[in-house]
């Protein structure tokens, strides 16, 4: 019989471990929303102006103008409010002891009271940052911060076995792990 392959990462999760990734999510969620904006505009404006171009009395002019008009509207329904987001806090929280657990068929948080486990199939992505190693699902996600590994080098290292074992146990083909940001 196979022994299971498992790793541990052992922390205290703090708020500061938080907060910086939090303040570039929110930047990056506000970049994403203006680059939309600015792909929403850049296609309605030019079909509402084809309608000046093209015999206004026409029926293909007026609908390029309305259906021009819809991509600036929904352009700016579904991004405006990423765009004048404030900037929120993280929500102050006493650090506690974490250890998540990785092996072959999956991730465990074991936190004072609590255990969860979950298994490859719901892990859509795992990724390297230089705030840590995140690990994404559908309901949310973990992260084992920056603080858990004292360096990069032992994080990029850290995150080279979890890809590691995570494939050893055959995981599901639809896990994604990205590849890894520059580090500063």
């Amino acid at each position: 019989m196979e022994q299971e392959r498992s790793l541990e990462f052992s922390f205290v999760l703090s708020p500061a471990d938080f907060s910086a990734a939090h303040s570039r999510a929110q930047s990056e969620r506000r970049l994403r929303a203006m680059r939309s904006l600015s792909y929403h505009f850049l296609v309605g404006i030019p079909l509402m102006l084809a309608t000046n171009i093209l015999d206004g009395s026409g029926a293909l002019a007026g609908i390029l103008g309305v259906v021009g008009m819809m991509i600036i509207v929904t352009g700016i329904m579904t991004n405006l409010s990423p765009i004048l987001a404030r900037k929120g806090e993280v929500a102050d929280f006493e650090p506690e002891p974490t250890l998540i657990r990785v092996s072959t068929t999956g991730i465990s948080k074991h936190v004072a009271d609590s255990e969860t486990r979950i298994g490859w199939r719901s892990v859509d992505k795992i990724t390297l940052t230089e705030f840590g190693i995140g690990f994404l699902m559908q309901e949310g996600g973990w992260l084992i911060p920056m603080s858990a590994f004292g360096s990069e080098s032992s994080m990029k290292a850290g995150y080279d076995k979890i890809v590691s074992v995570m494939a050893s146990g055959q995981a599901d083909q639809d896990t994604e792990h990205s590849e890894p940001r520059t580090l500063h």
